[in-house]
């Protein structure tokens, strides 16, 4: 973990055949972002330079999957959570 340089998050979802990413935060999914914080910023994992938030996309199954009112919620709770100010 110390080379890691990305952090990609999503939503993991339970769904019929199995588990979808790419959607959004549950309520279950927002401790592990704050583990992920947590060892970044105590030098157990590397220098992180990206953090991508993955929710949605288009085409496929993402047309009806990716919600703009999601977006608009869940990022500043993702910016308040790694405690970014600006």
């Amino acid at each position: 973990m110390e080379r890691t340089r990305e952090l990609h998050i999503a939503g993991l979802h339970t769904v019929p055949d199995g588990w979808q990413e790419h959607l959004s935060m549950l309520a279950g999914d927002w401790p592990w972002v704050g583990l992920a914080v947590e060892n970044v910023k105590n030098g157990n994992w590397g220098p992180v330079w990206l953090l991508a938030f993955e929710y949605g996309g288009e085409g496929g199954r993402f047309v009806d999957q990716t919600d703009t009112a999601t977006i608009a919620e869940q990022v500043p709770e993702l910016r308040r959570r790694i405690k970014i100010n600006n």
